[in-house]
């Protein structure tokens, strides 16, 4: 390989190089992956300062990151590179289902540099699971179907409940009836993650 070739392919890589640190783009978003619980805010961070020190509260519409389903972000920027979609108590993203997020060329960093690409990110937040130490055993409400009164790891919708809740007999599927668990001022559990389920027929009823 000759000097001059060996420059040229050089001065070409140091060219992608610089290029590609001059160039605005999202480094790290948090949380991300699977199994994410009770986050209160999704960090997008730069490579390069965006903003300068000052007022750091930005209204949606100037903020070219696209969430699906959409959350209720409020925006602020942390600091000059960490950007955040602040998420209030009420507004906390679903249990078990994906967000898709699509962040946008719009931004321009400090030193001129622009985002010239669209990065992609995806969160799946934790399927609610119960616990089987705090399962118990409540009544008969009949001679073979008995209730139970079950806790969630986490709060969870009536209609997720009866969707995905069975019992077994036989081999086979019996449909549970669910109903909300008596909730008490003075009780430590969280009445939206407690449920009572009973087989909707006789656990002995082959038919």
């Amino acid at each position: 390989m000759s000097k001059k070739f060996f420059l040229f392919v050089l001065m070409l890589f140091s060219f992608s190089v610089s290029a590609a640190e001059s160039e605005l783009s999202v480094v790290r978003v948090v949380p991300q992956g699977k199994g994410i619980k009770n986050a209160d805010k999704i960090v997008f961070e730069f490579n390069q300062p965006v903003v300068p020190l000052g007022e750091m509260e930005r209204t949606a519409d100037q903020i070219p990151i696209k969430i699906k389903p959409a959350l209720n972000c409020q925006w602020r920027w942390l600091n000059q590179t960490s950007l955040a979609c602040v998420l209030g108590e009420k507004d906390r993203m679903k249990t078990a289902t994906a967000y898709r997020i699509t962040v946008n060329p719009g931004l321009t960093a400090l030193s001129g540099a622009a985002m010239t690409r669209r990065q992609k990110y995806e969160i799946e937040t934790v399927r609610p699971e119960i616990k089987p130490d705090s399962a118990r055993f409540v009544q008969f409400v009949a001679p073979e179907r008995p209730q139970w009164e079950v806790f969630f790891d986490t709060d969870v919708k009536m209609k997720s409940v009866k969707s995905n809740i069975f019992f077994m007999t036989g081999g086979k599927s019996v449909r549970a009836e669910v109903e909300e668990a008596e909730c008490f001022s003075y009780d430590t559990h969280n009445c939206k993650s407690r449920y009572r389920v009973a087989p909707a027929k006789d656990l002995g009823d082959r038919k």
